[in-house]
């Protein structure tokens, strides 16, 4: 069996580990005394030997590392690789220990560019030619919405029963506010209760959907209003708002990403 693969490359004053390993990985952080970026290390919650070993040899780490895994992968834990005192972290949402998402070529091609670009960054600010590495944005962490006083249930209808997406309990501090919030594959939508409420008609998220003309069907089925844009050459997408008046982009997922394609 594989234990570990390994590879130090020099930066300009001094080396970065960079390595993947199904046991030794933390082990070696805390012996090497490098900086490092380490691969989908097992720091699962699951109390293993294996785990504490990884996690013992993070947090004895003297230098800092970059720690890169996948949210659907059950050796990670996104919270412990947060909590470590010198790490930096790269969570790729619903990728596997592999750090590909599962049946969905384009998002795994996106994961295999963001970790390229933290391993860079990472790397340029090892040896000086990147300067401010903690304030680059790297992405949305997600959208909010408001919607009226008691606005919930026809929320939970649109959000839910219409576009599919998945309710998750608000933090208790924040419940009481009233509000609910809904997530999907790189979705996160927040929605907040406003007692000046006015919908948003003209800013907006644009969602990605697989089969789009499925969802345009299902929508104008259940009386939602679809207006059909065609301005992108090349790309499929609508508007339409939901029951409060908030304004929401639909695109193809085989056309996402058309900002950057010109």
């Amino acid at each position: 069996m594989i234990e570990r693969v390994e590879v130090v490359i020099p930066a300009r004053d001094e080396e970065v580990s960079i390595a993947a390993s199904l046991r030794a990985v933390g082990v070696a952080a805390g012996r090497l005394g490098l900086p490092a970026v380490w691969l989908t290390p097992l720091i699962d919650a699951a109390g293993t030997s294996v785990s504490e070993a990884v996690v013992d040899g993070l947090a004895a780490a003297s230098t800092s590392f970059l720690l890169v895994g996948g949210s659907a992968d059950p050796s990670w834990d996104g919270a412990r690789a947060r909590s470590f005192a010198r790490s930096e972290v790269l969570e790729i949402t619903d990728a596997d220990h592999l750090l590909q998402v599962p049946g969905d070529v384009a998002r795994s091609l996106e994961a295999l560019r963001s970790l390229s670009a933290a391993v860079a960054d990472f790397i340029g600010a090892v040896d000086g030619t990147t300067s401010d590495r903690q304030a680059r944005l790297t992405g949305i962490d997600h959208a909010q919405l408001a919607i009226p006083q008691d606005g919930e249930a026809q929320a939970r209808h649109f959000y839910g029963s219409l576009l599919g997406l998945r309710e998750v309990a608000k933090p208790e501090p924040l419940a009481r506010r009233g509000g609910c919030w809904f997530v999907g594959p790189s979705i996160h939508l927040h929605l907040g209760v406003t007692e000046d409420f006015r919908p948003a008609s003209k800013a907006h998220p644009a969602l990605r959907v697989r089969d789009l003309a499925a969802l345009r069907g299902r929508l104008s089925a259940a009386g939602v209003a679809v207006v059909d844009d065609g301005s992108v050459p090349g790309v499929r997408r609508f508007y339409a708002a939901d029951p409060h008046g908030n304004r929401l982009e639909f695109v193809e997922d085989a056309d996402g990403g058309f900002t950057e394609r010109g």
